[in-house]
């Protein structure tokens, strides 16, 4: 599978072309496929991620979902739902963390951080956030 856009998209949270969305409890394998985002509910849950980058070649295994040799374009999306993730030497993610989470990002940059109800733990450790974020207090929906 190759991602079909052929306009001039950088990297981060544009939306067009191949975007997979997976629930947690998903039985799923892509390999040898480009793709614009990947979205991975971790719920309830602990996960460790490493060396998730964009524009060439990356891996993934959480629970029964495996990617690989998978070249991701645009971000690394994440919902943390009461839960405990580390990523280690990854770039373009995109954090979406709700309720008690704690995220700890080591080598690691954060391209889109949109936080819902979240009363958790950023624990960043040689990492840095670019492009786009959403921190709004008081909004009913936020």
């Amino acid at each position: 599978m190759k991602d079909d856009f052929t306009g001039d998209l950088a990297h981060g949270p544009y939306e067009q072309g191949w975007i997979f969305f997976l629930d947690p409890d998903a039985h799923v394998r892509i390999s040898n496929s480009e793709l614009r985002k990947v979205f991975i509910d971790i719920v309830n849950d602990n996960a460790k991620f490493h060396d998730l980058k964009v524009g060439i070649p990356s891996s993934l295994t959480y629970r029964d979902i495996e990617l690989s040799n998978v070249t991701v374009m645009g971000q690394w999306p994440f919902t943390i739902k009461g839960s405990h993730i580390k990523v280690n030497n990854s770039d373009y993610l995109f954090l979406q963390p709700i309720g008690n989470s704690t995220v700890t990002l080591n080598n690691s940059h954060i391209c889109e951080f949109i936080p819902r109800d979240f009363m958790g733990t950023m624990e960043f450790n040689n990492a840095k956030w670019t492009i786009a974020g959403e921190i709004i207090g008081d909004v009913a929906y936020h």
